[in-house]
């Protein structure tokens, strides 16, 4: 029978069940040791990345492919494990706990084993490069194909974690957005610092066998720890009696909103399409912003830079979010509300990059007299020109995913279930949008209009979460309607089309510009009629003596 849509504004009563309120499975002081955990599951999965990325520019000889590949079975693992791992986690309820212990455990021994099979399969494209030298694309599909084989395994036991953890501290309906937005938010906290560290000391200061066997070895102590308190769970016996667990079958909040099956099913897919347009965002922030960069513009520590804020907008947005979501009697209109603000201000990103980007420099990157590097002022003024341009739009979709979980997750018996299918949607939904992005979306409409393109996609899924509203009549629908129609008209009309990223100074004429796949081409006259050939504001050939 389909759940059909409840919400009660006038009253905040709990529903009068006959059994005494549940206590959860695990004391506060559990909670927040799993949270820490959690932490660190974070800092050795950003690490794993970076390192990862680094490992297969030895076998690749090519970044993109390296990148291409450590992301798409990075992203693939994780949607593909949560979705085995959260069918499993709703049966194994306290248990859950110890499996996520073993799952650290496992991911930790992959990794480790990770550097002996990548140099195993080395022979393999040997065999390959030696019968089919003249065919580079059978070869770096070879590649392509093992590589993500052997990284799926790690980032599959990875994907896991989170449905699993949501399960066990999760045991009220009226905190569900709470917890799971806490520990989604927590995670994406420790992928920060993992990012960082990772990104700017690790590899230089142990190396990258070094890096990958520090990761190791705090996943090596996740899992001890996560095994420790789980025995202590069943040493006190914090479980749930046969009543409570019946009890926690239930709603407990005549406030808790309740949808129908279609709606539910109507906004996973819309937040499948909001993970496609906020991965294609990050392609073109990343585009655009490196032209705003005075010095360090495509570099590892530029890209680690700009992930690094971008986590920590996700991160910030689901936590503060995650303490007001449970309140909310109408969640799924604050989904509407959201993904409008983040076509806002996507919109008002492309503005910053194209027009305010070079102008933010709030320190000088040199020294007086231009010879000497100031590294991390040039590094400060990467973070703040990319905290300016895509701080508030990522902020905004961090806020998404608890707000989500509310409105999807509508059964305690089906937390991990949901929790997985909501996640595996909007990580598959990224994948697609790098793709997208990068071999479609730029080279066919330019950066400019491919970034407003996405922030209208923003508004027309808050203009579809608006429609099914079950909550809304047909007159407030036709407002929201009509006024989210005119904010898209009025995005595409004064989208910056001719506008070009490549900077000029006093004389200079641009004769060629395109932005291609890969990167932006420009080609550059001074006034004395010397032409220089930039890729991604890097003048790489010329005519100047």
């Amino acid at each position: 029978m389909k759940e059909q849509f409840y919400v009660n504004t006038s009253t905040n009563t709990s529903v009068k069940t006959g059994v005494a309120e549940p206590k959860p499975s695990a004391s506060l002081a559990i909670i927040a040791g799993v949270m820490v955990l959690f932490f660190m599951s974070g800092i050795t999965g950003l690490i794993y990345e970076v390192v990862w990325t680094r490992l297969l520019t030895y076998l690749f000889g090519a970044t993109i492919y390296a990148i291409s590949t450590v992301l798409s079975a990075f992203m693939g693992g994780l949607a593909l494990g949560s979705i085995i791992f959260g069918r499993l986690a709703d049966r194994w309820q306290l248990n859950s706990l110890k499996a996520y212990a073993l799952l650290e455990l496992f991911v930790g021994i992959t990794a480790l084993l990770l550097l002996v099979l990548l140099k195993l399969i080395e022979p393999i494209f040997g065999f390959v490069y030696q019968h089919w030298t003249e065919s580079f694309f059978l070869l770096s599909l070879v590649r392509l194909i093992l590589c993500f084989i052997v990284l799926l395994i790690p980032t599959t036991l990875m994907g896991g974690t989170l449905p699993l953890l949501s399960r066990f501290i999760t045991h009220h309906q009226t905190t569900l957005g709470l917890r799971i937005g806490g520990l989604y938010a927590i995670n994406t906290l420790g992928a920060v610092v993992g990012c960082f560290v990772a990104g700017f000391y690790l590899i230089a200061l142990l190396g990258v066998r070094g890096t990958v066997y520090l990761a190791v070895g705090i996943d090596v102590i996740v899992a001890i720890v996560g095994l420790l308190l789980w025995s202590t769970l069943k040493t006190r016996s914090f479980t749930l009696s046969p009543a409570q667990k019946e009890e926690e079958k239930m709603v407990h909040d005549s406030s808790v909103p309740v949808y129908e099956y279609r709606t539910i099913k109507i906004v996973l897919w819309l937040y499948f399409f909001s993970g496609l347009i906020a991965l294609a965002y990050q392609v073109g922030w990343w585009r655009g912003l490196v032209f705003s960069f005075d010095v360090l513009k495509n570099t590892t520590y530029a890209f680690t830079a700009m992930l690094t804020v971008f986590l920590i907008g996700l991160a910030l947005g689901s936590a503060l979010m995650s303490r007001y979501v449970d309140r909310q009697y109408d969640p799924l209109r604050l989904f509407g509300l959201l993904q409008v603000l983040i076509g806002l201000t996507g919109f008002l990103s492309v503005f910053i990059m194209y027009f305010k980007g070079r102008a933010i420099v709030p320190f000088s990157a040199l020294d007086p007299t231009g010879t000497y590097l100031r590294w991390w002022s040039a590094i400060a003024n990467i973070f703040v020109k990319t905290a300016v341009t895509l701080f508030l739009p990522t902020l905004l979709m961090g806020m998404a995913f608890p707000v989500v979980v509310r409105v999807c997750v509508q059964s305690l018996r089906r937390v991990g279930l949901g929790v997985g299918r909501i996640y595996a949607l909007n990580t598959f939904g990224n994948i697609l949008g790098a793709v997208i992005a990068g071999f479609f979306l730029i080279p066919m409409l330019g950066l400019a209009t491919g970034v407003i393109v996405l922030a209208i996609g923003n508004v027309v899924l808050g203009c579809i979460a608006f429609l099914i509203n079950p909550s809304f009549t047909r007159r407030t629908k036709t407002i929201f309607i009509a006024a989210t129609g005119i904010v898209a008209v009025v995005m595409l009309i004064r989208a910056p089309t001719k506008a070009t990223l490549q900077p000029l100074y006093q004389g200079e004429k641009l004769i060629f510009y395109e932005e291609g796949e890969l990167a932006t081409v420009a080609v550059v006259e001074s006034p004395l009629g010397h032409r220089t050939l930039y890729v991604d504001n890097v003048g790489v050939a010329g005519t100047d003596p």
